[in-house]
């Protein structure tokens, strides 16, 4: 790698890392100069990199989130004291795509893609998320559960068809039993966390009819740490349900549907505590049928109910922690 070694105006420099399970490419983008490099996942790897960081003055970090892979590079620089982006892949794609500046998809390219959307996006903030890092570990494994329970319910049902061994069937009965005990102890447990780490929870679930636990735990730990950097119709779209036209070419044109982007758990529950209001919720279930007298089908109400509820949770959470969204002035009742 070479590179212009002089004092540099930080400013003009960032720094793209395209991580992987066991390395990570990195295109220091020094005055819109790439100069590019390799590291392994391990502590070596990040104090080399971190070595040449510093002599290159690399300026703004990022890297898209991968999951798990990108968390031990993200301790390691916060505790040298650096402040690193994890950026949106979706974010980063668009963008890549839209600037035409990279060709061909490889580690490198994508590194040099990551540092040329820092340089253009005056946007970037780092939010931190210690309550989402908290309970996705929680709201996975009862996501596991879920599918190995209903996997297991569809082979059953597959093999009573079949008039499968009857010893078998059974032990798979006792499997789902077990799997389903297991789910609701953890549910309960993650539940429990829920309303010691965010107390506004339980005044919330008491305040709005037909929002649960299910939906409180899915939702919460998504929103709590930053719902008050954004405006409220901003958390709508990064729940995924902001609507999208369908279009292809200039003639095929077709109704709107949800982004879909987000998390899709949160999305699931929202949709269960929709119905669950249009039910029991006296005011909601007028809302809902106001919206269908007016012409709009089904589906469409539904997902009007559910941006419905996720904006009153906002407002509650506003109301209770006196953290005021964006653009807010006064915190009012919604």
């Amino acid at each position: 790698m070479k590179a212009k070694i002089e004092s540099l105006d930080k400013s003009f420099n960032f720094t793209g890392i395209d991580i992987s399970k066991d390395t990570f490419d990195v295109c220091f983008l020094i005055e819109n100069k790439p100069h590019y490099n390799k590291y392994d996942q391990t502590l070596n790897g990040y104090e080399s990199f971190l070595s040449v960081y510093k002599m290159l003055n690399g300026g703004q970090i990022g890297f898209e989130s991968t999951g798990v892979y990108h968390k031990d590079l993200e301790k390691f620089l916060v505790a040298e004291g650096l402040e690193p982006f994890v950026l949106s892949p979706r974010s980063v794609f668009h963008f890549s795509k839209s600037s035409k500046k990279t060709k061909g998809k490889t580690d490198k390219s994508d590194s040099y893609s990551i540092a040329l959307y820092l340089s253009k996006n005056e946007d970037n903030e780092r939010y931190e998320k210690p309550t989402l890092d908290r309970f996705k570990p929680y709201t996975t494994s009862l996501e596991l559960y879920e599918k190995q329970i209903r996997q297991t319910k569809n082979l059953l049902h597959s093999l009573k068809v079949r008039k499968a061994d009857d010893f078998l069937i059974l032990e798979l009965e006792q499997m789902i039993l077990k799997l389903s005990d297991m789910q609701d102890i953890l549910e309960k447990y993650a539940v429990k966390e829920l309303y010691t780490a965010i107390p506004e929870a339980k005044l919330i679930k008491d305040e709005i009819k037909g929002v649960g636990d299910g939906l409180l735990l899915n939702l919460l730990p998504i929103i709590y740490d930053t719902f008050d950097k954004f405006k409220p119709n901003q958390t709508v779209s990064f729940i995924g349900l902001s609507p999208v036209p369908y279009e292809s070419g200039i003639s095929v044109k077709r109704g709107s549907h949800i982004s879909h982007s987000g998390d899709k758990n949160a999305r699931k529950a929202l949709y269960m505590s929709a119905v669950s209001s249009v039910m029991w919720n006296p005011i909601i279930k007028l809302k809902y049928q106001r919206l269908l007298e007016t012409g709009k089908p089904k589906k469409k109400a539904l997902v009007t109910i559910m941006t419905h509820i996720l904006r009153l949770i906002i407002s509650r959470l506003s109301q209770h922690t006196g953290r005021h969204y964006k653009n807010e002035k006064t915190n009012t009742n919604r």
